[in-house]
């Protein structure tokens, strides 16, 4: 397992060229994470890959955890937007969010060994504290609330979707290592959320 960097502050692309940069180590880290497993991947290889300078990955992304962080963060966010216009025309909030998580899992399966690493750091990062895991939290908890169309969320909510997201999380990692096929993975994340969300508010508002 790569260590984590000594915890400083990750810089934030402010101008358009930072911002091409930047985007380009996300899109190198994509690349050579989709071939290689995490440990073999070299965060020399990627600023390479990228066309930028070591000290310049470095100041964006202090640790290669933090890197697959991004990339996980970037994904999520890609496929936000049409997943959950696509989610608001579902029936009920419960076939939105099983809708979005299903079409999620089937991205991560997509590329396994990328996925495996995105999760790997995401854990990691999680467990150590060094690196901030929060946006991905946020943005996959922004996607579920605008396909259930809840407006606005309560704390329970938002604490139930956290939850389900939690246990989808746990569901893909054992998809990806082969203790679970697609179909019972699904069959799972549907029973998650038929748990976890039956006390979600608009939930509730429908069955009176």
């Amino acid at each position: 397992m790569a260590r984590l960097a000594v915890a400083r502050e990750a810089a934030e692309p402010s101008s358009k060229l930072q911002r091409q940069k930047y985007v380009r180590m996300l899109d190198a880290a994509t690349d050579l994470g989709s071939q290689y497993e995490f440990d073999q991947v070299q965060m020399l290889d990627v600023a390479k890959s990228a066309g930028v300078a070591i000290g310049t990955l470095y100041r964006y992304f202090p640790s290669k955890h933090h890197l697959f962080v991004g990339v996980l963060t970037r994904q999520i966010d890609a496929m936000g937007d049409r997943l959950a216009q696509v989610g608001r025309r579902c029936e009920s909030p419960l076939e939105a969010t099983v809708f979005v998580l299903d079409h999620a899992l089937h991205q991560m399966l997509r590329r396994p060994r990328l996925s495996i690493s995105m999760i790997t750091a995401a854990y990691t990062a999680r467990a150590v504290g060094t690196v901030p895991v929060d946006r991905i939290d946020d943005s996959f908890r922004d996607v579920l609330i605008a396909a259930t169309r809840l407006d606005p969320p309560t704390d329970l909510d938002l604490t139930l979707l956290r939850l389900v997201v939690q246990q989808w999380f746990a569901i893909v990692q054992s998809c990806l290592y082969g203790a679970l096929d697609v179909e019972q993975a699904e069959a799972d994340t549907a029973l998650a959320c038929q748990l976890l969300l039956a006390r979600l508010s608009t939930v509730r508002g429908l069955t009176h």
